[in-house]
């Protein structure tokens, strides 16, 4: 029920949204990753600050679930010039997973290198490459250093999956 409640202010499909919270901490409200990432939608102290919560709520699963769709809203709000909403929904989740910063650096060396910069499919790529050392260290293609990017287009195609699954299994 909270994941139908909280999707419809981003304009999500409840199963989208239900799939990133899986991804993200299989479901386990007190959930805490080797980065410090905390509950439902593992969300950092700062983001969570950032969205409204403070850390004494942060493994309550309704509070945590509503801060993290106010952070997927304001990566929407960012991504905002990518028209294709499928598209716009991809760059979002990557941002969710490794910053947004990291997805703009992957989005300019795409588009360094002619690819389109709002196609996922092309930036990949580009975000994968942020694990190494030539390309993060070249502050002339990488203005915002090293990424785990290989983990974000995975936890992208992961969301993606089980979002799949979950349109098959549950309406």
């Amino acid at each position: 029920d909270l994941f139908r409640k909280y999707s419809k202010r981003i304009n999500w499909d409840w199963r989208l949204l239900m799939a990133v919270a899986f991804q993200e901490s299989k479901f386990d409200p007190t959930a805490e990753s080797w980065s410090g990432a905390k509950g439902l939608m593992q969300l950092t102290v700062p983001t969570a600050k950032r969205m409204g919560l403070d850390e004494r709520n942060i493994f309550n699963p309704e509070k945590n679930l509503k801060a993290g769709v106010k952070n997927i809203a304001e990566m929407q709000r960012i991504f905002k010039t990518i028209k294709d909403k499928d598209e716009q929904t991809k760059f979002v989740l990557a941002a969710y997973n490794s910053g947004v910063a990291h997805v703009f650096d992957a989005r300019a060396m795409a588009q360094k290198f002619g690819k389109n910069r709002d196609v996922w499919a092309e930036v990949a790529p580009y975000m994968i490459m942020k694990s190494d050392s030539t390309v993060f260290s070249d502050t002339t293609l990488c203005k915002y250093g090293y990424s785990r990017g290989a983990e974000t287009v995975e936890f992208v195609n992961n969301v993606l999956n089980h979002f799949e699954e979950y349109k098959k299994r549950v309406k």
